[in-house]
């Protein structure tokens, strides 16, 4: 069964943002307008905790972009939840052109690819 939200409104972000700071390690994926880093502008970020469950939070959606990039500051820079995902070294560029530092990376998919071959 698959869970896929989508969290455009105030409280639903809190709710969320409020429990995945409760966890250990945390995936992390963002959505931008450009492969460059530097020149990308982010457009939204996923989450996920569990196999078939994860929420998207939209940058251009209902809620305030300033609003939504202070509270996802807040649990980016949490150093007790550890993020992981896939080319993270990408996203921790968007996300500084943000003002957002990931304060505890846990794992990289493509690094580990990248020294396993």
């Amino acid at each position: 069964e698959l869970s896929y939200e989508l969290v455009n409104d105030e409280v639903s972000l809190d709710r969320l943002l409020e429990m995945l700071a409760k966890e250990k390690e945390v995936c992390v994926d963002t959505e931008t307008t450009a492969l460059d880093p530097m020149q990308a502008s982010l457009v939204g970020v996923g989450f996920c905790i569990e196999p078939k469950k994860a929420w998207y939070i939209p940058l251009n959606g209902a809620i305030d972009r300033a609003a939504v990039l202070s509270k996802l500051k807040a649990l980016l820079e949490n150093r007790h939840v550890a993020f992981y995902g896939h080319n993270l070294k990408y996203d921790y560029h968007v996300f500084m052109n943000e003002g957002i530092k990931i304060a505890n990376i846990a794992f990289d998919t493509i690094l580990a690819s990248y020294i396993l071959n």
